[in-house]
């Protein structure tokens, strides 16, 4: 993703995906059975939960007629007051989309838990910063390593850039009951991460 913010907080910018295995046959089933009436709003939403207020500006969908080659997604938004202003501050979300976290709770688990599938995902973003501001914070890297499941994240500032970067693998399809306590710190620490904020200053 790439991404310009201006100084009243609006977000503008390109979200480019490539999408193979369960996921790429999941957005092949919602091509084929719906319009693009209906996949504009799909994904407007979808996007939606994660980013409020956002308009899809526009999407594509490149999908090859192999099965075995990935399914490409390309689209444009434009968030409205997507960084929140403090006084002389801006705090901005350095994730602006797509979630890993899956819901959990602390109750006591007597089934395993169902990861769906094994799989790599890696995410790249890039904000480019309003003239006039400089990162003064960004939350704090994520490394996450399990049997089942690691996750690493990193944001960086550099000329005049914000950079989130991120790797999520899960290695297990299934996790016996007993390692549930690990699987809720796992998804404690991806929920953390993807709400994680800098703080933009203006010099």
């Amino acid at each position: 993703g790439s991404f310009t913010l201006q100084p009243d907080g609006t977000l503008t910018g390109s979200v480019d995906s490539s999408h193979a295995g369960p996921d790429g046959a999941e957005y092949r089933m919602i091509i084929k059975y719906t319009d693009e009436k209906e996949r504009h709003e799909y994904w407007e939403k979808l996007v939606a939960a994660e980013v409020p207020g956002v308009v899809l500006d526009s999407f594509t969908f490149t999908q090859p007629s192999a099965l075995d080659k990935p399914l490409e997604f390309h689209y444009k938004i434009t968030a409205r007051q997507y960084a929140h202003q403090t006084g002389p501050l801006l705090l901005v979300r350095p994730h602006v989309v797509g979630s890993f976290a899956k819901y959990f709770d602390d109750k006591p688990r007597t089934v395993p838990i169902d990861l769906s599938a094994t799989g790599h995902w890696h995410d790249s973003f890039d904000i480019t910063l309003p003239a006039g501001y400089v990162v003064d914070e960004t939350p704090d890297p994520v490394d996450v390593d399990t049997d089942f499941a690691s996750y690493h994240s990193t944001t960086t500032a550099k000329d005049g850039k914000l950079h989130y970067e991120r790797d999520y693998q899960v290695k297990e399809v299934e996790l016996p009951a007993g390692k549930a306590s690990g699987y809720r710190m796992g998804e404690s620490s991806i929920l953390r991460d993807e709400k994680g904020t800098a703080v933009l200053k203006k010099q």
